[in-house]
């Protein structure tokens, strides 16, 4: 069960979700200045898309270059993951996001891709600039990649 998470309004909480597939309202909160906001790199040259398509995510990651990160719920865990490098709900991010290296490119990703890409959002803005989200989550990697792996 999720405590319920501080958001924009100081003193205040939003009331507890009962369905963690639609946890996007808490998402941890951003910063307010726009340049943060924004989470683009500074030049050209570090710009890091934002998304990474499966096939370039599984050459990469027998490389041992990219650090999964699954975003998904313990419920989703337990039916299936991709042997991730960590584990941390979307819901948790906020207090937890400081658990993951800098030395790897870190790819976020989820069932669809949807908080995985709010996850890299999150991570952009603070400071983590090599965070991407892997594009259709879980179940593109069941389809393009490995079709052992359960859709659900």
């Amino acid at each position: 069960h999720y405590p319920p998470q501080r958001l924009g309004k100081p003193g205040g909480q939003d009331p507890p979700r009962k369905n963690p597939r639609f946890e996007l309202a808490r998402i941890p909160q951003w910063p307010t200045d726009e340049r943060s906001m924004t989470a683009e790199p500074t030049s050209a040259k570090d710009e890091v898309p934002l998304e990474i398509g499966v096939p370039e995510a599984n050459d990469r990651r027998a490389e041992n270059e990219l650090w999964f990160l699954d975003v998904r719920e313990n419920s989703e865990l337990q039916i299936c993951h991709l042997q991730p490098d960590g584990f941390i709900p979307l819901g948790e991010l906020e207090e937890r996001w400081l658990e993951i290296p800098g030395d790897r490119e870190v790819i976020a990703y989820c069932h669809h891709g949807m908080r995985s890409l709010a996850a890299a959002k999150f991570l952009r803005a603070r400071g983590v600039t090599n965070a991407r989200s892997l594009k259709g989550g879980i179940e593109q990697w069941s389809r393009e990649i490995d079709p052992t792996v359960p859709r659900y």
